[in-house]
């Protein structure tokens, strides 16, 4: 960990200009990513009295420039503060690692504004990114340890990769991951680089096994206030479960959870019958089987 000591932001491709080559990466406390050697910068700015964290490849120093030197060397904003994504941005847990996947894996299977979601087993998001045409890296948090809610990955769980299609306005799993380094497996400060997946929209858009006609998916009224309807359809018998998530990726509530018979189905949550108290936003209803997980954005007021 360093702190950036100079009194005025500048880009993070000029404060490390010199030594581009050593650096494997970069991240905030945010998480957002500085990877030189596949084009990736999330972070933009250095700014003052923040801490980054680095990992190197090589050992080097590194000199900042003079306090005089100040707005030419500032980068752009970064694309993901001015871009709507449909997966909400993560808070920080304390610990994390980075997923990249090179755009040439993407090419053909995944369209620009199309994003890529990594969930837990349990189904709970943990990172996410939106696809541009260049190289993609994602962070992706592990559970807080201090606090007793599972808020991300813990160490050794296998995490689940997906792609959100803008088009098609569903998730489709992402199978067939092979690794150019690290694994799907967690572990604190891990980079793992993909080197090939399939998008399986055969099976995703299928209505066989059980799985969720995402066409069917609907939650209501949106927005809603004192309480919310889902409505889904299953082709045959499955285990489900349905939950309510924040923005924050928190687990507001768990609608339902057992097994439900092939067909048409609704189940509700009623605030005021519960008691419960939540804040005006937006939320996300996630409804999970053992072969899919679908969301639907919907808002509190």
């Amino acid at each position: 960990m360093i702190g950036y000591i100079r009194t005025s932001a500048m880009s993070i491709n000029t404060v490390f200009n010199a030594i581009l080559d050593d650096i494997a990466l970069v991240k905030d406390g945010d998480g957002n990513l500085f990877v030189p050697s596949q084009a990736i910068d999330q972070i933009g700015n250095m700014e003052p009295g923040k801490g980054y964290k680095i990992k190197m490849i090589n050992s080097n120093s590194i000199l900042y420039d003079v306090n005089t030197k100040k707005s030419e060397s500032l980068a752009p904003v970064p694309s993901y503060l001015t871009t709507e994504s449909h997966y909400p941005r993560l808070s920080p847990t304390g610990n994390n690692a980075v997923i990249i996947i090179p755009a040439q894996v993407l090419t053909g299977k995944a369209e620009t504004g199309d994003e890529i979601a990594v969930y837990n087993q349990e189904g709970l998001l943990v990172g996410s990114g939106r696809y541009s045409g260049n190289n993609l890296g994602i962070t992706i948090w592990g559970d807080d340890l201090l606090t007793e809610r599972i808020e991300g990955l813990t160490e050794g769980e296998q995490f689940i990769v997906r792609l959100y299609s803008r088009e098609e306005n569903q998730e489709i799993e992402c199978a067939g991951l092979t690794w150019k380094e690290g694994d799907d497996i967690y572990e604190v400060d891990k980079i793992s680089i993909v080197s090939y997946l399939e998008v399986d929209r055969t099976t995703d858009n299928s209505v066989s096994a059980g799985i969720i006609d995402a066409a069917k998916l609907e939650s209501y009224p949106n927005p809603f206030s004192s309480g919310l309807s889902v409505e889904f359809h299953l082709e045959e018998e499955s285990q489900i479960s349905i939950h309510l998530y924040n923005q924050a990726g928190a687990l507001i509530k768990t609608i339902t959870s057992g097994i439900y018979p092939a067909g048409a189905h609704t189940v509700s949550w009623n605030l005021q019958t519960e008691d419960a108290s939540i804040p005006d936003g937006i939320y996300f209803v996630l409804l999970k089987t053992d072969d899919r997980t679908v969301t639907k954005k919907i808002i509190k007021d």
